[in-house]
């Protein structure tokens, strides 16, 4: 079968797709702008904010979120500009519209983001082993291990661990993550987890040695345990 899109969504903006929130509206024009110690300091305090409250508007993190890619997306380090595209793809996968989003607004960081379209790492061919062929899962470097912050009393949650299935490719970084196995009640900690894997680096899966990309399984709880489960 063949696919083809005859009239695809047109581009939108963020100024039509961000949830309504405090501080989004002042974040949007410091990022255009390309000042990026302001608008981290800004998506910083609300994203602590909204946490800190509990029961977060899971529209207004996942904007957070998207924010927080396009600040990191405009540095040159390779390690932000990895996680950026991972919270990227992560916002895409909570919010399926911003994968329409016209990024042209935020000069070099929109740029760097535009090419990272969430499914289209899933949707890619994965190399599996041959018979006799060795594989060698991923393995997390410990320096970049992140763990979600408990912010109230272990009880509050209605689960104690997040689930969340991602590609490690054959870079080692963390690519199009999801949560599932998703609970009502988790006070945002399913989300904070989700930006804490984006940090995330590992030594790749190997096959006979050769670096490929896996489908993965991460298992976190806040503020202690974190580590891949499969």
């Amino acid at each position: 079968m063949y696919f083809e899109a005859i009239n695809p969504p047109a581009r939108r903006t963020l100024r039509e797709l961000a949830a309504n929130g405090p501080g989004v509206a002042e974040v949007l024009p410091l990022l255009e702008a390309g000042d990026l110690p302001a608008a981290e300091r800004l998506i910083e305090r609300q994203w602590n904010a909204a946490l800190d409250a509990g029961s977060p508007a899971r529209p207004l993190t996942v904007t957070l979120m998207a924010l927080r890619a396009l600040a990191l997306a405009a540095h040159d380090d390779a390690d932000d500009q990895r996680r950026a595209a991972c919270l990227w793809e992560a916002a895409q996968g909570e919010e399926p519209a911003f994968y329409h989003l016209d990024l042209t607004p935020f000069g070099k960081a929109g740029q760097r983001l535009d090419a990272h379209r969430y499914g289209e790492v899933h949707s890619a061919p994965m190399e599996e082993a041959a018979a006799g062929e060795r594989m060698e899962r991923p393995q997390v470097l410990r320096e970049s291990r992140r763990v979600p912050r408990e912010r109230f009393a272990a009880g509050s949650y209605s689960a104690s661990r997040v689930f969340i299935e991602a590609i490690v490719d054959a870079q080692g970084a963390v690519r199009e993550p999801l949560l599932f196995d998703r609970q009502e009640g988790m006070q945002g900690l399913d989300l904070e987890a989700l930006d804490a894997v984006c940090a995330w680096r590992f030594a790749p899966a190997t096959i006979a040695g050769r670096p490929v990309a896996v489908l993965y399984v991460l298992s976190l709880s806040g503020g202690a345990g974190a580590q891949p489960s499969r």
